[in-house]
């Protein structure tokens, strides 16, 4: 016969396994229905790690959002609406015609038609029919043929002589022809300086020419200018600019003077005064020391889908020859009047772009952060795209 103390023990050791028993079974317990998809099971994608999956996978697992603009896939809900909230999609941006995929920028929209790693039907298409400048694809090559000679353009021939407008004859030739501009948009100009060096090292850059020239490339102002201080690097390889040119200048002063009442057009404050175009613009305002607001100026360098992929700027003979058709600044020193007309062009064809705003409506609604978290979860990729705020200003809206 066993003791009362081992009675005890066997006891205890029945129950400590009975109870270990348990736990295995109920970790090892079949799914359920809430398991199934229809039931719990987006609750349980959603406290998954977002996944990157090829835009070629359209057979995506169940639960897995797929953003309908750049095409990334998320198995996490929460992490595809923060996406939506900060990518900023919208119409504005660059798409591929065949597939509609939305890049951000031109270059991301180049790689993804003709780079190493091209979607293999986007690349077929435009390979046949698209436009290596413009990157759109068309129905036929009869008409890529039409259309290219459109879009290929030539380097101006515009070798103005040296042109000082007085400030009200300069307002008058902004407008160019009456029939041009609509009256509800503000006129056009493009400026462009070429710096010579100051200072002990030559590193302060000194204005030693300016060009303006209106959006029919008419030149408004085209004169060199005679710095304050004294010029010790002419950085001649670059700017072309000799000592006897400068001596014959525009004082630096006058034409501050000059470019200012172009600019805002004879007015006091910024109501009446045109929109900038350049390239690095804050480079030439500095020289010249001028400040003009910052929502009137049409930077070439800093506009979205002119960037590098990388989130840089590209130089002005990249975009020339790459977004127009032709070189500039080839194997000669620069010209301001080739710069300020080669920024101009590239800022009217991308405010002519043709974008497709459906669910423009939309947009004049509450946007995607204001919006509360559960509303957001019962929203479709496509509602969520009519609904995302563009993350930069287009310059179609100038028009």
């Amino acid at each position: 016969m066993c003791s009362l103390n081992q009675l005890i023990a066997i006891r205890q050791t029945t129950s400590s396994v009975i109870c270990v028993d348990t736990r295995i079974s109920n970790s090892i317990r079949k799914p359920t229905d809430a398991d199934m998809p229809g039931g719990n099971a987006e609750r349980q994608l959603e406290k998954l790690p977002l996944i990157n999956l090829s835009d070629e996978d359209s057979d995506r697992p169940a639960g897995v959002s797929k953003c309908v603009a750049c095409f990334k896939q998320f198995k996490q809900k929460a992490f595809f609406i923060e996406h939506m909230q900060k990518a900023g999609h919208s119409p504005h941006d660059p798409r591929c015609a065949h597939c509609q995929k939305h890049c951000r920028c031109l270059d991301a929209l180049r790689e993804h038609l003709t780079g190493p790693l091209a979607k293999k039907e986007c690349a077929m298409e435009f390979a046949q029919r698209g436009c290596s400048i413009c990157l759109n694809i068309f129905e036929n090559v009869e008409i890529l043929a039409q259309h290219h000679h459109t879009c290929q353009l030539t380097a101006s021939t515009n070798n103005a002589p040296l042109v000082i407008c007085g400030a009200s004859n300069a307002r008058k030739r902004i407008q160019g022809p009456r029939d041009f501009v609509p009256k509800s948009q503000r006129p056009v100009v493009a400026l462009d300086c070429e710096m010579v060096g100051g200072g002990p090292d030559g590193a302060v850059d000194l204005c030693a020419r300016i060009c303006i020239i209106n959006e029919n490339e008419t030149v408004l102002i085209n004169t060199f200018v005679k710095p304050e201080l004294p010029v010790t690097d002419y950085r001649f390889e670059i700017t072309g600019v000799y000592p006897e040119d400068l001596e014959k200048g525009m004082p630096i002063k006058a034409a501050r003077k000059a470019v200012e009442e172009i600019l805002y057009n004879g007015s006091k404050n910024s109501h009446n005064a045109s929109l900038l175009v350049g390239h690095s613009l804050h480079h030439d305002l500095n020289c010249l020391g001028i400040e003009f607001p910052i929502h009137l100026q049409r930077d070439t360098a800093y506009y979205p889908p002119l960037l590098r992929t990388s989130n840089v700027c590209n130089k002005l003979q990249y975009l020339a020859n790459t977004y127009l058709g032709y070189k500039i600044q080839e194997g000669k020193s620069h010209d301001p009047l080739e710069d300020a007309i080669a920024a101009m062009r590239l800022y009217k064809r991308m405010r002519n772009a043709n974008h497709n705003m459906q669910g423009g409506t939309k947009r004049r609604q509450l946007p995607l952060y204001a919006r509360p978290s559960r509303e957001l979860e019962t929203m479709t990729p496509e509602e969520l795209l009519e609904l995302s705020e563009p993350r930069f200003r287009c310059w179609c809206l100038d028009n």
